[in-house]
């Protein structure tokens, strides 16, 4: 996928603000929809997968995903790859991916995107030059120019959804369009994106009505002129410098002025879905200058749906990652895998029931380039503490709806977490630390926080895990750190020698 992994140019400018129709016919359907009363939800962006010369290594790829949980892989569309002569739609691009996840029992979230130069004056002209964009980051690419009309973008849409009916039911309408120097060139319009996703959700309900069609991710963390303003950063005054909006809409500008620009467009999508990045790859709790911390981005994206009487629509995290390229500025392998229990967990306490990680595997040059080393896997393939730690959390968790936060009832210090998950057997708290700061856990000089705290083993209790799902000794305390724990209460889990001693819980 040619997903966004990509903000050198906006982490300057915040770190500068803050001081820092079809070749065969329609497969038939082989099961049932996925559908949002299925209720919690975890996926996976699954970039750097071994390819498809190496049947094995995907197949152990897959098994290891499945293993996770994980019921839900966000692959892209691609209208171009599709679409290469008007109205002809070559569908087989697209048949691969779906009949492999199938074939491991995963649904497809697929994002309708991105655009044609079939379809758009100057994705054409660039096109015609054989341009293929300013590197690193394609900047220009010609199938980042959006359609000069909504309307055969749309179509495809509707084609497509045909199509997989029955097989895929989950749908992003674009990616990252908030991001217009990177997939709406050559600069966001809110305007102009409600519109296509007003068409093209028409267009996927006509024939499929059961699909659910959301809101395209948008890239959270707002260096936009609006937002700097408004936290008391100086932006400049001239219009023109300001319509840079330097360089992004956030989220939440993005929303509100999409919504602002079609007052019924709650009409046309069933979710929200956004990628709240913690910007410059700090923890989640960080408080960052502009973008506040990870909670506060879906507290506050949910309080605009509020504002607009769209408090019922849900928002999905369609990607959400760390770094480990230790030698830059990424965190290390522990305090990523920390930050995905921790992610996690603050996103279904807060209702968030659907969050996609970003994403599988590292590539070679991960220990300097960003955009490899997010996976949950390593370049050499070996499993990463984030993968134990999310089995951890899938096994322990993922099945328990939000109780409330025992923080206080446990006596943690100002910056302790506590999250209570449960049912009638039994409840599990994930329990942790967040230390860090602004000036912590980044690359290969600032220090690592590990502060601990000593906590009273409350009555009940029944086991103790740590992060990556080892049982640690239940004794009269326990250890708080940033790295979090899992307190049993209730029945004890029954340990399965086949996965890592714990079960498999989630199903």
């Amino acid at each position: 996928m040619r997903l966004a992994r990509r903000w050198i140019l906006p982490s300057l400018l915040l770190l500068l603000a803050t001081g820092l129709r079809s070749f065969a016919g329609a497969p038939q359907p082989t099961s049932r929809p996925l559908a949002l009363a299925a209720g919690r939800l975890s996926g996976i962006n699954a970039q750097f997968m071994p390819p498809p010369t190496d049947p094995a290594g995907r197949t152990t790829a897959w098994r290891r995903i499945t293993d996770l949980g994980v019921r839900v892989s966000r692959v892209d569309g691609d209208w171009a790859a599709i679409e290469k002569q008007p109205g002809v739609y070559d569908w087989r691009p697209l048949d691969a991916k779906v009949d492999e996840l199938a074939a491991h029992g995963l649904s497809p979230l697929v994002i309708l995107d991105y655009g044609n130069p079939l379809y758009s004056k100057l994705g054409s002209a660039a096109a015609s030059t054989g341009f293929g964009g300013i590197p690193p980051f394609a900047i220009g690419y010609p199938g980042y120019y959006p359609p000069d009309s909504p309307t055969p973008f749309a179509t495809w849409a509707g084609a497509l959804a045909r199509r997989y009916r029955g097989r895929v039911s989950l749908f992003e309408v674009w990616n990252e369009e908030n991001l217009g120097w990177r997939f709406w060139e050559p600069h966001e319009d809110p305007a102009a994106y409600a519109a296509l996703l007003k068409q093209t959700y028409t267009a996927v309900k006509a024939v499929a009505p059961e699909d659910q069609v959301a809101f395209g991710g948008t890239f959270y963390p707002a260096v936009d002129a609006a937002t700097a303003a408004a936290d008391g950063i100086p932006v400049p005054t001239s219009t023109a410098t300001a319509d840079l909006a330097l360089p992004h809409q956030g989220t939440l500008e993005f929303v509100a002025n999409a919504l602002a620009a079609a007052p019924d467009l709650g009409g046309f999508f069933d979710a929200v879905a956004y990628h709240p990045y913690h910007f410059p790859y700090m923890a989640p709790e960080v408080d960052i200058p502009i973008e506040g911390s990870t909670e506060t981005s879906m507290t506050a994206l949910q309080t605009l749906l509020a504002t607009h009487h769209l408090a019922a629509k849900p928002v999905w995290i369609t990607e959400v990652g760390w770094p480990n390229n230790t030698l830059a500025y990424g965190a290390t392998p522990m305090k990523s895998a920390s930050y995905l229990v921790r992610t996690y967990a603050t996103a279904w306490a807060h209702g968030i029931e659907q969050v996609d990680w970003y994403c599988y595997g590292d590539a070679s040059d991960w220990q300097y380039n960003q955009e490899s080393a997010f996976g949950v896997v390593d370049s050499d393939g070996n499993l990463k503490p984030a993968y134990y730690a999310w089995q951890a959390l899938d096994r322990l968790v993922m099945p328990l709806p939000f109780l409330d936060s025992r923080a206080l009832a446990l006596g943690l210090p100002a910056d302790g977490h506590a999250l209570r998950f449960g049912d009638a057997v039994r409840s599990v708290t994930v329990v942790w630390l967040a230390p860090e700061t602004m000036f912590t856990d980044q690359g290969p000089v600032l220090p690592v926080a590990d502060q601990r705290a000593t906590v009273p083993t409350p009555a009940g209790s029944t086991a103790l895990y740590d992060m990556l799902g080892r049982p640690l000794p239940l004794g009269a305390t326990f250890q708080a750190s940033p790295y979090p724990v899992f307190l049993v209460q209730g029945a004890a889990v029954a340990p399965s020698p086949a996965v890592g001693g714990l079960p498999n819980t989630s199903r």
